[in-house]
């Protein structure tokens, strides 16, 4: 079931941006499965990127979370 959820699913972090939390998932997925995304009007853009910008993450791995992975996924 774990190397399913890996494989197959793509994730967000909209409205839990806590670091452990994020941690946590990139631990368990890596950085190719984890796309950036804010609940908008629900939640901040501002706080949402502001969480981006502070993650102890590599700046390659920031690029993948912020945009790479959904022009991946969606073939943009």
């Amino acid at each position: 079931m774990a190397a399913y959820l890996r494989e197959n699913i793509h994730y967000t972090f909209s409205g839990f941006n806590f670091t452990a939390t994020f941690l946590n998932l990139l631990l368990e997925v890596g950085s190719d499965r984890i796309m950036f995304s804010v609940d908008y009007p629900y939640g901040s853009m501002e706080k949402g990127r502001a969480f981006l910008s502070q993650l102890p993450v590599s700046s390659a791995d920031k690029e993948k979370i912020a945009h790479g992975n959904a022009e991946l996924l969606l073939r943009l």
